[in-house]
């Protein structure tokens, strides 16, 4: 029969090998994203300058994110890519956020993940300040320019969105 004090140092382990993943998995869950199943309705005020010439769009927008949910959003996603002719970033408060899938000098496409300083949490809203520039945007020909994903904007992962905007285009 064992005794006592090993039959607590085994519990003990065992606890062990359970608290801890535990505990590791919800931190990790923290810093996942995740869309609600209505996305919240957000609002953007956009100041872009478009060169037809060039097909050259730059721009900053303040997207304004109301946490209207039950659980903290600690991570965003915004369509729009990274390469050679387009070019993000994306700050709160002046602090610019760590991107989670962006590597050094590679193209990244859409969605871009964003992981906040500090997670929204429900009943709160935060200001993302973005600044953005894209070339070859333009499809159509000399009389007719359509500008295609010409603004970087929260990704929800295909969910139909209800937001309102404020822009001015130069």
């Amino acid at each position: 029969m064992k005794s006592p004090v090993k039959m607590k140092s085994i519990f003990c382990v065992l606890l062990l090998f359970v608290l801890v993943p535990l505990a590791t998995n919800s931190t990790f869950a923290q810093d996942r994203y995740w869309a609600p199943a209505d996305p919240p309705k957000s609002h953007y005020v956009i100041e872009a300058a478009i060169d037809v010439g060039n097909e050259v769009v730059e721009g900053k927008e303040k997207i304004i994110l109301d946490n209207q949910f039950s659980r903290p959003i600690s991570v965003i996603a915004l369509d729009w890519s990274i390469s050679d002719s387009h070019s993000l970033e994306v700050s709160v408060a002046g602090k610019v956020l760590q991107s989670l899938n962006e590597s050094n000098n590679s193209p990244t496409t859409s969605p871009l993940f964003y992981k906040l300083h500090k997670p929204l949490v429900p009943g709160s809203n935060v200001e993302i300040e973005v600044s953005f520039d894209a070339q070859g945007l333009f499809d159509g020909d000399e009389e007719q320019i359509n500008l295609i994903s010409w603004y970087p904007r929260l990704w929800w992962d295909g969910l139909p969105i209800h937001d309102s905007f404020q822009v001015k285009l130069d």
